[in-house]
């Protein structure tokens, strides 16, 4: 029953004489209405677990950091925030600064290429440095005035 035809009913129960079955009529209105916003939420919630563990499948762990598979030949992309992800599930890419480092904008890790840690916490300085970083010419910072 489409969301139109419920609201119909209240205008299609007033016209009833029998004040006890309107008024269960329109209980069972606002149960039905009830059930159909839990069902609307559950399946949003379901969509949301089945994305994140597509993701998750989609992930290993090598040297400290995520991998993610990302092609049916096996490529992958990253290497992703360990950090971030087991510790709140959000994947975020790692930047690489002078040849040797990966740092996290999120949470400042850093580590060597080999997955060595270097550093951890929420270094303002290493935020603010990972949002200046170099950029290839044309590129523009998202959020940039144009």
């Amino acid at each position: 029953m489409s969301l139109d035809a419920l609201m119909a009913i209240p205008n299609l129960i007033n016209k009833i004489g029998d004040v006890k079955l309107r008024s269960q009529l329109l209980d069972a209105l606002g149960s039905t209405i009830e059930v159909a916003g839990q069902n609307r939420e559950l399946t949003e919630e379901n969509a949301e677990l089945k994305r994140l563990l597509l993701l998750e499948q989609s992930l290993s762990f090598e040297n400290n950091f995520y991998w993610r598979e990302c092609g049916p030949d096996g490529e992958v992309d990253g290497p992703y925030c360990s950090a971030c992800w087991d510790g709140e599930q959000r994947l975020i890419r790692l930047h690489r600064y002078n040849g040797r480092f990966f740092g996290c904008p999120v949470c400042g890790v850093v580590r060597t290429k080999d997955g060595e840690p270097v550093m951890h916490g929420t270094s303002e300085k290493f935020r603010r440095s990972s949002r200046d970083a170099i950029r290839p010419a044309g590129a523009r910072r998202l959020g940039a005035d144009q």
